[in-house]
């Protein structure tokens, strides 16, 4: 019982590391509560292990309730499940030398320290990609994107900062020396800090961008009123606009032509204009009707002649907000769910403009770091993410959207500018460093100088997460069939003893 509270106890520390409370050093502290708790048997650690995701996990997707509740349970005790047992697999795959009486003293009190913090680092890169399309929001690398160590995912992408982060919690748990620990990592936070965005290069062009924030109330959901104030308050903050810039943003569903299909020609007509007067690119988020159970959400970019020149469709959707996987089951949980699901795109996030090419990733899509890749693979020299978290009353969405543009720019090596119709928006630099961000709730625009630059760095050139994964799994493989071969192979067993007193006796 005492193991299982401290277990509970972790999670809840790795939850206070996230945003939007961002208290990065308590991850390490619970990942170390996590190892130096752990009990003998797999078994054991599979249900403490399931009391930390649940722990760590429920409060951390807690926004989902407020699409669905049902939807919210099944999700977190999927996650939960599988961080799990990918600590049990590793544990039992290690089983035969954790237990063994030779062990140092450090290990005897930790038995399954580092097997426990590998089951770690995998569980939390499968959660990331299954079920569904995967859901990295409360990710262990989120709760470090401001922290030291967040430059490594310039050289590794974000499974080598999860590494560091459980490697750094497991030598605090298993280490006699905390003070050794903690001044390795301080000396290595000032190290890592500095590093910048290595193997891209400057172009020599920079661009003028126009962020547009219409402003509104957080936590309301869509409506055919709500749709025509978020356009209506777009129009009034581009307005505003007097400078001369290369590229307008507007937000991801900032035109909503599901509940204004009647308007379609009014608001392209409107958008033409705009292109027009300011002779700018525009990059507007829409969201349309594909027949009466699906629907689109995708980007237009309007040259500065008025033409559509490029659109991109969103590819990762939103589960149990953009799509509802098990309706029938939900239903019968008694779940409202909406009557339409978003159509999935394809292809790498870029749009080709007259300012340049730009990656492209639609909200949801910005936690992904593959889909930044993709747009920055294919020439995308700045990345540009329209988002919309208007309907989230807490400030939970916004402040991890923040944090995960944060490791995208870093991961990059590019500019990311960040346009929500209610917030957050932002312009952060290829450091992860926060240039401008506008207030939750207020309208508000801005004009930012932001530089194209072309190259991949180490950290976006292999698919770390995947070579990660394909390691770890084949290590475990082998490990478990150098365990069965033992067991066929063992003689027979000796006769055991019995100690009574001073006599010995040899059982038969």
């Amino acid at each position: 019982m005492r193991s299982r509270i401290w277990a509970v106890f972790a999670g809840l520390l790795v939850t206070l590391s996230l945003p939007p409370f961002g208290w990065w050093p308590l991850a390490f502290v619970g990942v170390a509560l996590l190892i130096a708790t752990a009990p003998v048997t797999a078994a054991q650690n599979f249900r403490r292990s399931l009391l930390f995701g649940l722990a760590w996990l429920g409060p951390g997707l807690f926004w989902m309730t407020q699409f669905s509740t049902p939807g919210w349970i099944l999700v977190v005790v999927l996650e939960s499940v599988i961080v799990a047992g990918c600590i049990a697999i590793c544990i039992a795959a290690t089983r035969d030398r954790s237990a063994s009486s030779t062990s140092k003293p450090a290990e005897r009190r930790s038995p399954h320290g580092w097997p426990v913090a590998i089951g770690l680092l995998v569980g939390e890169i499968v959660r990331s990609r299954l079920p569904f399309v995967g859901l990295p929001l409360a990710g262990l690398d989120l709760g470090q994107a401001r922290g030291p160590f967040a430059g490594l995912v310039a050289i590794g992408g974000r499974a080598l900062l999860v590494s560091l982060l459980v490697a750094g919690g497991t030598a605090l748990a298993v280490s006699g020396r905390i003070r050794v620990v903690l001044s390795a990592l301080v000396a290595g936070s000032l190290l890592i800090a500095r590093i910048g965005p290595v193997g891209t290069q400057r172009t020599g062009n920079t661009i003028r961008v126009a962020l547009v924030q219409g402003g509104g109330p957080q936590g309301l959901l869509a409506s055919p009123e709500q749709a025509v104030k978020t356009y209506a308050a777009q129009l009034r903050e581009t307005d505003s606009i007097g400078s001369v810039v290369d590229l307008i943003v507007w937000p991801e569903d900032a035109v909503d032509l599901v509940r204004m299909a009647d308007r379609a020609n009014e608001v392209d007509g409107t958008l033409v204009g705009i292109a027009r007067a300011h002779h700018a690119t525009i990059v507007v988020g829409v969201v349309d009707a594909q027949g009466s159970r699906r629907f689109r959400n995708y980007v237009l970019v309007y040259g500065p002649d008025g033409e559509h020149i490029d659109r991109y469709d969103k590819v990762m959707r939103v589960p149990f907000g953009e799509f509802f996987p098990f309706r029938p089951l939900l239903r019968a949980l008694g779940a409202r769910l909406p009557r339409r699901d978003a159509v999935a795109g394809a292809g790498p996030g870029i749009v080709h403009t007259s300012a340049g090419p730009m990656a492209v990733a639609i909200s949801y899509e910005g936690f992904f770091a593959d889909r930044v890749r993709g747009g920055v693979s294919a020439g995308g020299e700045v990345v540009v993410i329209p988002t919309n978290a208007s309907s989230y009353r807490s400030t939970q969405v916004p402040t991890q959207q923040v944090a995960a543009a944060q490791l995208r720019a870093r991961e990059s090596g590019r500019w990311v500018v960040q346009v929500g119709p209610t917030g957050y928006s932002a312009v952060i630099d290829p450091l992860g460093r926060v240039r401008w961000r506008s207030r939750l709730g207020a309208a508000a625009f801005y004009v930012a100088t932001v530089e194209r630059r072309r190259g991949l760095t180490p950290g976006q050139h292999l698919d770390t997460d995947l070579l990660l994964l394909n390691a770890v799994s084949l290590w475990t493989l082998l490990r478990l069939i150098r365990r069965r071969r033992r067991r066929v192979d063992a003689p027979e067993s000796t006769p055991r003893t019995r100690r009574y007193g001073t006599v010995t006796s040899a059982s038969v």
